[in-house]
Parts: C-alpha cells; structure tokens; sequence
C-alpha cells in the first residue's frame, strides 16, 4: 500500500462519511487504497468497525491502472462484535476529520463580524 496525503476533498462528503461510517468506501479516479482508519475517536468513543478507503480507475484507463477490486463481504448482521472491532495493526486516525473540523470552523467565523470603531 502507498501512502499518500489526504487530499482537499468536499466537506460535504466528509460529512456524510463521518456520519454513516462505511465499512468500505469506493470512489473514482487513480488507483489508491489507503491504510484502514478508525470510525472512532481512541479514548473518547467506544471502539467500532474501521472503514477501508479504496479509489478505482476508470475501466480501459490508458495507465491499466487497478479498475476492478474483488473481496469478501460479510453483511454486519452476520458478523459477531468483536470481529467487526478487530482492527487491523496499520489501522490510522480518520483523515475525514480534519476536514470536517476545518469546515466547522469556517462556519463559525462566518457569523462573527469585525468593526472598525473608526475615527
């Protein structure tokens, strides 16, 4: 697995992803799968399930990047507990985060107003 740095993405999509915490998130663009994060906030949240991040290629893509990606889904109904918590060693903190706290933190200054008191 490579790594790479998070990308500027839309907050929006932060948002939802933070909201719903997938197991696996899929999108499109050049092949990157990213080492699994927490849905969770280690000390402050119980511990849930990690979530894998996987981008694919456009199918045919000139590179012959990865476009296809096989693997095994158990639905979380059959799945026990604790192997739903298991995390994997290379486990990281969420990268959707950040985001969703930068967003945060531009609505706020959006409502304060600065004036000049003037002469």
């Amino acid at each position: 697995l490579r790594h790479f740095p998070v990308p500027e993405g839309v907050p929006e999509i932060s948002h939802l992803v933070n909201t719903i915490k997938p197991r696996y998130h899929f999108v499109s663009g050049p092949y990157y799968e990213r080492l699994p994060y927490r849905n969770h906030k280690i000390l402050h949240e119980k511990a849930t399930y990690c979530t894998r991040f996987i981008s694919l290629a456009c199918a045919g893509n000139k590179s012959k990047s990865k476009w296809l990606y096989a693997f095994n889904y158990v639905p979380m109904k059959h799945t026990r507990d604790e192997e739903l918590r298991k995390q994997p060693m290379e486990t990281t903190e969420n990268p959707f985060l950040e985001v969703q706290k930068e967003k945060n933190k531009e609505e706020d200054l959006k409502g304060q107003h600065f004036y000049s008191v003037g002469d």
